[in-house]
């Protein structure tokens, strides 16, 4: 896994003066309640991450209704006593939070040429500049 990001589609509001077209701002002030059948935009950021996929490496994009989890049993990885089985130590089962007569229907990803999708993702230059120091290769793919 290379990065994550998550939004519940109920805080989907925008902050417009706090955004920008790699982050999206949610306030999280109120929700927005989803009607059945009627679909919403989702701005989802990807929490940033170093990882550069060299040219000609394939990036895979997973899109869920819920939190990832490896399945099986263990033994998991643990922090503060907690496993992390997929999304770290994130999991959004507390009944409380989530409860089952709100959430538990079906998610429908809606795609096509009147809704595009898109994954925004940066180019970085074969040769960069970063506070003054010039990154080069050698890349994993023999690049010099």
């Amino acid at each position: 896994m290379i990065g994550m990001g998550w939004l519940r589609a109920s805080h989907r509001a925008i902050d417009p003066e706090r955004s920008r077209p790699y982050r999206p701002w949610h306030p999280h002030d109120h929700a927005d309640a989803l009607t059945p059948g009627l679909p919403v935009p989702l701005d989802i950021e990807i929490w940033p991450t170093s990882v550069v996929v060299p040219v000609g490496y394939r990036v895979a994009l997973t899109v869920q209704g819920r939190d990832f989890e490896f399945p099986g049993d263990g033994p998991w990885p643990a922090t503060y006593g907690v496993q992390m089985r997929g999304h770290g130590m994130f999991l959004h089962t507390d009944p409380h939070d989530r409860p089952a007569d709100v959430y538990a229907g079906t998610t429908t990803l809606v795609s096509g040429p009147d809704r595009p999708s898109y994954l925004l993702l940066p180019f970085i230059p074969r040769t960069a500049e970063v506070r003054g120091a010039v990154l080069r290769g050698p890349f994993p793919d023999g690049r010099p």
